[in-house]
């Protein structure tokens, strides 16, 4: 896989996780958080008008005024707030919006909604505002009311606060935030991935284009000349290739000089060994002529190299074969008498291995009178 496929495939985890992290935070901190802090702003939006509610209960025990009124028609007219009920001191409904209810004892009303209001009797117990989740969107708010200089509570409001305006906000706020996170990590993506493309993807790939253009007669490879990491690894990799050159330009030489070095040996050893007469010459594992004591009409080859078949063809069946038997059968002289160049001539094959493992054949021809 590409260096820029697996930073891709890195940076979408990576934003996948973000945006997880985020969620979760919008699930377990945010979303909780959020609504707390509606239920403690409908308490104390509650707890602004309590002075002017204490007033009128301790006016008018029983009934609610005009002043209370307003202010029960301005709490009902909040969207936070689904339903209200205002009680007395002994329990009875002092102002509910459904005229029937009003007057009710509290326990006589609690059989006509069908529900308890417990946040009420623990409001009422603990003389502290009670909050309570109920099913769906909605939670009980009951906050009790005390006259001054007194703990006894004279009234309590209880208020079913509804959190779907809360819940609705907080989706339009988590939304604004999903297209804002993907517009970012998009935009953060790009710029990233257009600076790796330029500082590390497009310069790993000229250096690969650069060494497989290296020409092995030359090695040449040049640094890109960059002052970092990449241009400290093109560096690197072109005095390697500097090394490689100067140790195969050395084995070149080597190998060159001990070429001469054989050749010169098979000419005095064969010079020696072969009469004027007789045609001989060495031949190398692959075949290629080291040495032959006579000339060889037909040019090298495009390696600088004279094959076997150059000098003795396809047509010459019992000299080839009796080389071949000569391979066969290492150390052992193979004799035979065959046509070369129109007359009869004694061939002798040896194959021979140097002190190098090296494995040579020597053929002599000597024509027949």
């Amino acid at each position: 896989m590409r260096i820029f496929s697996k930073w891709l495939l890195s940076y979408i985890a990576a934003s996948i996780l973000v945006f997880m992290t985020g969620w979760f935070y919008y699930q377990t901190f945010f979303r909780v958080s959020f609504q707390d802090k509606m239920k403690q702003d409908v308490i104390e939006m509650v707890r602004l008008k309590a002075p002017d509610l204490i007033k009128g209960l301790l006016r008018s025990p029983t009934a609610v005024t005009f002043e209370e009124f307003d202010i029960m028609n301005w709490l009902s007219s909040d969207k936070r707030i689904a339903s209200l009920v205002f009680l007395n001191y002994n329990g009875s409904v002092r102002w509910h919006k459904y005229a029937p209810y009003m007057t009710l004892e509290f326990d006589e009303y609690e059989k006509k909604i069908g529900t308890t209001l417990q946040t009420v009797r623990t409001a009422y117990s603990t003389g502290e505002p009670a909050i309570a989740d109920l099913t769906g969107s909605l939670c009980e708010i009951s906050i009790p009311f005390k006259a001054n200089n007194n703990n006894t509570v004279i009234g309590i409001l209880s208020l079913q606060v509804s959190t779907e305006t809360a819940d609705k906000m907080i989706g339009e706020s988590m939304m604004r935030y999903t297209y804002a996170t993907v517009a970012m990590l998009l935009l953060i993506g790009l710029l990233m991935a257009l600076f790796q493309n330029h500082v590390v993807v497009a310069p790993i790939a000229a250096m690969k284009e650069s060494v497989e253009n290296i020409s092995m007669k030359t090695m040449d490879l040049r640094p890109s000349g960059r002052r970092d990491e990449l241009g400290a690894l093109s560096l690197a990799l072109a005095q390697f290739v500097d090394k490689v050159r100067k140790e195969f330009h050395s084995v070149q030489e080597r190998e060159a000089r001990r070429a001469q070095s054989e050749q010169l040996w098979w000419q005095v050893v064969l010079g020696a060994a072969v009469s004027k007469r007789s045609r001989a010459m060495v031949v190398d594992e692959d075949n290629n002529v080291l040495y032959a004591n006579f000339e060889i009409n037909r040019g090298p080859s495009p390696n600088g190299k004279v094959h076997l078949l150059d000098v003795i063809d396809s047509q010459q069946q019992d000299v080839l074969r009796l080389i071949g038997l000569a391979m066969e059968t290492p150390q052992q002289v193979v004799e035979g008498e065959v046509m070369f160049n129109g007359g009869k001539a004694a061939v002798r094959v040896i194959e021979v291995q140097t002190q190098d493992n090296l494995k040579r054949t020597m053929i002599t021809m000597e024509p027949r009178a």
